[in-house]
């Protein structure tokens, strides 16, 4: 259904909508753990208590997830922002020099 649309949107512009390669469908809206839940905030809340959710713990554990997005928070997108945010940070802390190698 969603090609149709791209296609009576674009296809008329001379813009060719192929089919796609694959596609991935998510069941979050079924799982046993989330049944389809997003994070929300109480009144009164700031972006700094994204960040507090966001924060690691002694550089061994991190978390993400859009509750952690002080962003875009309660989305898709914040999510995998800030899975990238956190696995950036993690590939930070294993790839920098240490201070023993400066002479």
């Amino acid at each position: 259904q969603e090609l149709t649309h791209l296609r009576l949107i674009f296809e008329p512009k001379g813009v060719s909508v192929p089919d796609p390669l694959y596609s991935i469908q998510t069941a979050w809206g079924v799982d046993e753990f989330t049944h389809g839940s997003y994070s929300s905030v109480k009144v009164g809340s700031t972006g700094e208590d994204y960040d507090i959710m966001a924060e690691s713990i002694s550089d061994k554990v991190f978390f993400a997830g859009e509750a952690t997005s002080r962003t875009f928070p309660a989305t898709m997108h914040g999510a995998v922002f800030s899975g990238l945010r956190a696995a950036g940070i993690i590939h930070y802390l294993r790839t920098k020099p240490s201070v023993e190698s400066f002479p």
